[in-house]
């Protein structure tokens, strides 16, 4: 399974100026994503769980679109 942050992603080498909570989010959406590859669903959403208020609703409305797609 190739997670949602593909290769080509992971290889970019741009400097990216993150404030804590910026910061802070990544790192939780990256243990996310490995927890999710594992198996580990309700470690993942624990993860997600720690994003900011900005990011957690960026997350709610990915789920939804992605729930409502047809497939």
């Amino acid at each position: 399974m190739e997670g949602i942050m593909n290769d080509e992603v992971r290889g970019l080498l741009v400097p990216l100026e993150l404030d804590a909570s910026e910061l802070n989010d990544l790192r939780c959406l990256r243990a996310a994503e490995g927890y999710a590859e594992l198996g580990m669903y309700e470690e993942a959403d624990a993860e997600i769980g720690k994003l900011s208020p900005r990011c957690r609703l960026f997350h709610l409305l990915l789920r939804s679109s992605l729930v409502s797609m047809p497939g």
